[in-house]
């Protein structure tokens, strides 16, 4: 015969069986954490909180400039603008284009070094950024922009507050 104080209840939890978006639109019961509103209302108290960690985060607010970038498959330099912000680093052919050549999320990022004696005769200095799926090698005009570049990207790496921040209220939420 079981133990009947310590049978577990295998029951499942009914808030779970319900879609998501009827539980994050469903209005509070007794106990329930959740705020009442609309979409638009949830969507704009999340970017306050968004902005409230954006002001609190340590990494730099925005960079961006020119850099080269070598191709994958035929190690070509081709030049492109750079813009580092909120943690995705986007692409462009130039400073005035508005559709993105690609972007590189910052939590991807694992590191970003400095290239030693890449090329004696050139006069660009190179960096790596090694993400997830590959290495990405960039080179700058100078040496100090180039330290600016890894300075900001580690300093992502290192301290990535806001994806940190965002993880543990996503966490709170149960969504």
């Amino acid at each position: 015969l079981p133990d009947t104080d310590s049978a577990v209840d295998d029951k499942p939890d009914p808030a779970l069986s319900v879609p998501l978006t009827q539980r994050i639109l469903s209005t509070p019961q007794p106990g329930n954490l959740r705020t009442t509103g609309t979409i638009s209302n949830r969507l704009n108290s999340e970017a306050q909180y968004l902005a409230q960690v954006d002001s609190e985060d340590p990494v730099p607010a925005r960079k961006e400039g020119w850099l080269l970038k070598q191709g994958a498959l035929f190690k070509r330099w081709s030049r492109r603008w750079y813009t580092l912000h909120k943690g995705v680093m986007v692409v462009y052919s130039d400073n005035s284009a508005t559709k993105p050549l690609e972007h590189i999320i910052m939590h991807d990022v694992r590191s970003a070094a400095l290239v030693e004696n890449a090329a004696p005769n050139s006069k660009l200095c190179q960096f790596t950024i090694s993400t997830i799926d590959r290495d990405r090698k960039l080179a700058a005009e100078n040496e100090q922009v180039a330290k600016e570049w890894v300075s900001a990207l580690n300093k992502y790496v290192e301290n990535n507050a806001l994806q940190t921040k965002i993880e543990q209220k996503r966490r709170a939420r149960k969504y």
